[in-house]
């Protein structure tokens, strides 16, 4: 295991990458940021290799996401959102929340649960060149359209979205 001084090991985890399993561990510390009550989720191979790390505000802002691309694609990113979560709930947050600004970002959170914001809707609606009036299709139905739109990865439009802790 990576060691890091002041982090804790948050869970060990298998994942199949080429055809073969491999174990990658999730470490949580103190944000380097030294923002107070803010922390990170890092990601880390069997070697030691930094694969994946996030980053939140004591105020709930997931403001930074990364998996480095040759483990994009393994279920990561979505690992990553459900212990940020779990880990911002047993700090006492009630909500998380982030800025949008890649496709693959977009599925991975509508799929954990987080809702667009409703100042990034019509936005939403003009990259998908959905209706301006009337309320948004349902995260499944939003995936479906996302994956078979030419949205390039990077979103040309700002987005946000959030998520209520229970």
């Amino acid at each position: 295991m990576h060691s890091r001084k002041h982090s804790t090991l948050l869970g060990r985890y298998a994942i199949v990458k080429n055809g073969k399993k491999v174990h990658i561990d999730a470490i949580g510390r103190k944000n380097i940021l030294e923002i107070k009550g803010s922390f990170e989720v890092e990601f880390f191979d069997a070697n030691g290799v930094e694969v994946g790390t996030f980053r939140i505000t004591n105020e709930g802002e997931l403001f930074h996401r990364r998996v480095i691309d040759e483990y994009q694609g393994f279920g990561i990113g979505k690992l990553g959102f459900e212990i940020v979560e779990r880990e911002a709930k047993k700090k006492g947050m009630d909500k998380l929340w982030l800025d949008l600004k890649h496709k693959s970002v977009l599925k991975t959170v509508l799929h954990a649960g987080f809702k667009i914001a409703p100042k990034s809707v019509t936005s939403l609606k003009k990259i998908l060149s959905l209706p301006k009036k009337g309320k948004l299709p349902s995260a499944k139905v939003l995936i479906e359209l996302i994956e078979k739109s030419k949205l390039r990865e990077k979103i040309p439009l700002w987005l946000n979205a959030s998520k209520t802790i229970k």
